[in-house]
């Protein structure tokens, strides 16, 4: 890098250049010219020498002749002048053999003018060449420093520039390039500081100013615009001189500042900010070295303790500040935490140093430790607390004295004095102390006869009240009971205000309330709230215009509400009677004082309940109100409904009963002479020929006897007379059969179609369940349409999700079987259709239906673990949807089938009981056909001492189930007691719950349905001996 010098006479810049220029290059080199220049300019000189002296020009040979001479020393210094030497002496033998003839003396003289000529000119010029030759190579030198210096500015992250004086642009570097985006062609003829904006431009201006006057260093804080920001550089302005030792121009060393700027302003602001929070809180914070033990801190430590700020703190000059019983106290904290390397937090007194005022201070401090964890420092902070102590003892102060006041406003009052190690000693008791004991002063002037005050037990309390007292130094209260001098018993409130005096004793001052008109009282009314709050009956207290004062808990909860949510509350809010009732208005109810109201109360939910309220008007404090006491008497109200209800629907209940009843006997009986006839027409099958028109009569007798047969079990399945025993059934076949039946019993006015689902999947239930469903909704249907009609009986599969469960109430997901019957009748209403399912609910005119089926088939469906869904809108009709669970067991066969072609025969000794003579022949020629021995008997007495003759010979019971003197169940029992494990079968047209429990048949028990075929007779016993497979299994 090389600097050029001001051209003065014209006032231009110096320009700083980046690349070195050779000032002289013909000397940059050693020149050194070789020996034969010289020798060649020598010979010339000899030369014109010669010619010279030979033509008289003595003066011309001389100069000409000096000039190898300075040549030589120019050219080569030191060297030059022995060069000079050789030439001088040939330059003396030329002389001696030109001139032969002059004196030698004359030539010795011009030899030594030569010599001292020489010499003369051999030194300037080895001087001159000698300085030239330095000049050469600093100029060299600069010129590579310049180079390699431009190099590692180059390189700097930080910006570097260089300006004139005037402030214009001379050099940048590529990080200021970089950092304004600006090349150094655009700062030309512009002032470098006019265009970086400067917070303060005349503190800049002012610092440049003393930089070019001085000469020295300096450095000021420069902000650059930079990528849409402000970056904050700490700038070093380097004054460079020229050789007149004036400031030629500035070179600038840039920082970047812009972070540690940031952070120190913010940390500026927080020391700002925590300076702000010490002084206004009066709290400092110090530093304690414990090698020296000395302090320093902020300046608010200085003003709490009373020194000048600046002015030297050591533990010496602290100590005497604390008060004498503090400083200890001080000092045992202090070195306590040095020794746990831990901390303290105390609450000391000092007087100011300056003032003397005494101060509380709160010291809280931590110790520092080195990185050997030894203690070499306490730091800590000192709040000064004054004002809080001294409010917080004025408060006590003036508590004391209101307690002391207040209690002294009481029976009586008395002040007694307690010395450590001494007796307590009263000092003043009141003298209405009289008026509550009955005791005169002097009578309890010591301490020890306030025994007489109490009972034993309670004089116990007392002295332990007044000690818990004095030990605890806080006040308290103590009831108990006291000794009138007549022995009556008072109750009284003791309260106790102990005192610590300076010398060391202790003052409590204490009061006597008699409070027995309070215990009674109080007594009193908690017996009474007692038995108001949990009185049953609801009780109210009212002002008239309907705002509530009291309300017990029953009246809160038999409307929903909370007792606070009713106490803000207006009776009008849940009973929109009380405006125009009560007789409140009309004055009748301050009249008359009480009165009877029957009204209706809105709860929380909506929901309304009937209550009978009895009134008393009162007035209380002058006031107004309306006591109540009121029951709920909506239960009692829906009974009464119900009840005649219940009659209505048991009137029709007990034909219906009756009916079925009747039923149930015809069915019974019928099914007995059934029986006969079937049994009889199959016995005359069996020993007929298989042609002819014998054999096809008995054959039509046996078809009619059947279908008759149905009709009773028909019969006998709305009469609910039929035991339930679930088996697997294709529903399709078992609704199949009962289509004829249906249709006769609808009439012929109503179209009954019959779409049964092709495949559909098995289920597991009684068929004579389907029956009673089927008939049920079957003649709902029929009763709810007006003349010609449809009804709808469907069946399909069914998948159902948890989707669909979610809108239907009780349902399950799983596959069903879905059974649907639909009708175009009258429909429910929506009020109907949430009560369908209940017992004795019913849309029928009375007399035309009991409200049971419905209930009926709801009940079988969930026992059968299926559930039911209605669809109806009023004069549109009803659909029932039956879904029962899809069984997926093995299939069972049917109970009439297990024998298609020839009866299974037996040897085993059956005994029959059965009360009808007929049927007693008929089924014992049936069994002895089948090979079995027969001991038959119509009397259930009978059987029992045939048994106990018999005994283990018989492999069989067989008996009715209904007979006259004792049923079949019952004698099976007395048998079972004779021969234990004795095999059952029990046979009836009907078997109410006398061999089942709630109307399916008992695990273990079998039985067979009157009347029935030979087939049927041979299957069902061999299955009791135990000698058949069950239906169904392989």
């Amino acid at each position: 890098m090389q600097v050029k010098g001001t051209d003065k006479s014209r006032g231009a810049a110096p320009r700083l250049h980046t690349e070195g220029d050779a000032v002289i290059t013909g000397l940059s080199e050693n020149t050194g010219a070789p020996a034969v220049i010289v020798g060649a300019v020598s010979l010339f000189a000899f030369t014109a020498a010669f010619l010279s002296h030979s033509y008289g020009l003595d003066v011309i040979f001389h100069h000409v002749f000096c000039f190898p001479l300075v040549l030589a020393c120019i050219y080569y210094g030191r060297r030059g002048f022995f060069i000079a030497i050789a030439i001088i002496a040939c330059y003396i033998l030329l002389m001696f053999m030109l001139n032969r003839n002059e004196p030698a003396v004359d030539i010795i003289i011009q030899v030594i003018m030569m010599i001292m000529l020489s010499a003369v000119v051999s030194y300037i010029s080895f001087r001159v060449k000698t300085r030239f030759d330095n000049t050469l190579s600093g100029v060299s030198a600069v010129i590579e420093d310049s180079r390699r210096y431009k190099v590692l500015l180059d390189e700097l992250t930080d910006p570097v520039f260089a300006v004139s004086n005037s402030g214009e642009l001379l050099y940048l570097n590529r990080a200021f390039a970089r950092l304004t985006g600006k090349t150094l062609e655009f700062f030309n003829g512009k002032n470098i500081w006019n265009m970086l904006p400067d917070e303060k431009p005349a503190e800049r201006a002012s610092s440049i100013d003393r930089v070019l006057q001085s000469g020295q260093e300096t450095s000021i804080e420069m902000r650059v615009p930079s990528g849409g920001g402000i970056r904050y550089y700490l700038t070093t302005l380097t004054p460079v001189k020229n050789s007149e030792g004036l400031v030629d121009y500035i070179i600038c060393f840039g920082k970047d500042i812009t972070e540690r700027r940031d952070v120190e302003i913010a940390l500026t602001q927080s020391l700002r900010n925590l300076h702000r929070s010490q002084d206004l809180g009066r709290i400092s914070d110090w530093r304690l070295d414990l090698a020296t033990g000395t302090f320093s801190g902020s300046d608010t430590g200085y003003d709490l303790l009373g020194f000048d700020r600046g002015e030297a703190l050591t533990l010496e000059g602290i100590a005497p500040l604390f008060e004498p019983e503090d400083a200890a106290r001080a000092k045992d904290a202090m070195e306590h935490a040095i020794a746990a390397n831990g901390t303290y937090s105390i609450v000391v007194k000092i007087r100011r140093k300056n003032d003397g005022q005494l101060r509380y201070l709160l010291s809280t401090a931590e110790v520092e430790t080195d990185s050997d964890n030894r203690p070499v420092a306490l730091f800590g902070i000192n709040q000064d607390i004054t004002e809080r102590i001294k409010a917080e003892e004025a408060l006590r102060e003036s508590e004391e004295l209101n307690r002391i006041i207040t209690s002294l406003t009481t029976d009586y009052a008395f002040i007694v004095d307690v010395i450590p190690g001494d007796d307590i000693s009263i000092r003043w008791i009141s003298e209405n102390m009289y008026e509550l004991t009955g005791r005169l002063l002097e009578s309890v002037s010591s301490f020890s006869s306030w025994k007489d005050l109490f009972p034993v037990e309670d004089y116990e309390n007392f002295t332990a009240f007044m000690m818990k007292t004095l030990d605890s130094c806080q006040p308290g209260v103590l009831e108990t009971r006291s000794i009138r001098l007549s022995g009556e018993i008072r109750w009284i409130n003791i309260y106790a205000f102990p005192k610590k005096n300076d010398n060391g004793t202790m003052t409590v001052y204490g009061a006597v309330k008699d409070i027995t008109d309070r215990k009674m009282a109080e007594s009193e009314l908690y017996r009474f709230k007692f038995m108001v709050e949990n009185a049953s009956q609801e009780v109210y207290l009212v002002k008239t215009d309907g705002s509530i004062d009291y309300v017990n808990q029953a009246a809160a909860a038999s409307l929903g509400y909370t007792v606070d949510e009713m106490l803000a509350m207006n009776v009008a809010d849940f009973d929109p009677l009380y405006g125009k009732s009560y007789g409140r208005d009309s004055g009748e109810l301050k009249e008359k004082k009480t009165s009877f109201v029957e009204t209706e109360h809105i709860k929380k939910d909506g929901s309304k309940v009937i209550k009978e309220i009895i009134t008393v008007y009162l007035t209380l404090n002058n006031t107004p109100y309306i006591c109540g006491f009121g029951r709920d008497i909506t239960e009692r109200r829906s009974a009464e409904e119900e009840r005649l209800k219940l009659q209505e629907q048991l009137s029709h209940s007990q034909k219906m009963e009756s009916v079925g009843r009747l039923a149930g006997g015809v069915a019974h009986d019928f099914n007995n002479m059934l029986g006969v006839i079937i049994g009889q027409a199959e016995l005359a099958l069996m020993k007929c020929e298989k042609t002819g028109r014998v054999h096809d009569s008995l054959m039509e007798i046996e078809k009619a006897a059947r279908r008759s047969a149905d009709l009773t079990s028909q019969l006998l399945a709305f009469a609910r007379k039929q035991a339930v025993a679930p088996r697997v059934v294709d529903l399709n076949k078992t609704i199949t059969g009962m289509i004829s039946m249906l249709r006769r019993l609808i009439g012929e006015e109503i179209d009954l179609q019959w779409l049964p689902g092709e495949p559909l999947w098995n289920v597991k239930l009684d068929p004579a369940q389907v029956d009673q469903m089927l008939a049920n909704l079957c003649v709902n249907a029929r009763d709810a349409i007006t003349g010609a009609g449809t009804i709808i009986i469907q069946t399909d599969n069914a998948m159902i999700d948890e989707a669909w469960c979610a809108e239907h109430s009780g349902a399950i997901p799983g596959e069903y079987v879905a059974l649907r019957v639909k009708d175009n009748g009258s429909g429910f209403t929506e009020e109907s259709l949430s009560h369908v399912f209940e017992p004795f609910f019913t849309t029928k005119e009375v007399g035309k239906g009991t409200g049971l089926g419905l209930a009926m088939i709801y009940g079988i469906v969930r026992q059968n673990g299926g559930f039911i869904d209605i669809r109806s809108r009023e004069g549109e009709g009803a659909e029932f949807m039956i879904y029962l669970p899809r069984y997926t067991g093995m299939e069972e066969a049917g109970d009439g089938s297990l024998l298609k072609e020839l009866p299974e025969t037996g040897t085993e000794t059956i005994l029959l009981v059965e009360d009808e003579q007929m049927l007693l022949d008929m089924t014992g020629s049936m069994l002895e056909d089948l090979g079995y021995s027969v001991i038959a008997t119509s009397s259930p007495e009978n059987a029992v001492k045939i048994a106990i003759q018999y005994g283990k010979k018989i492999n069989l019971l067989m008996t009715d189930v209904i007979m006259p003197s004792i049923n079949g169940r019952d004698l099976s029992l007395r048998i079972l007691d004779v021969i234990p494990g004795l095999a059952r079968l029990f046979m009836s047209g009907y078997t109410a719950d006398v061999i089942a429990h709630h109307g399916v048949l008992e695990e273990g028990v079998h039985f067979i349905q009157k009347p029935f075929s030979l087939n049927d007779l041979s299957a069902r016993v061999r299955l009791a001996l135990g000698k058949a497979p069950e239906p169904g299994d392989s």
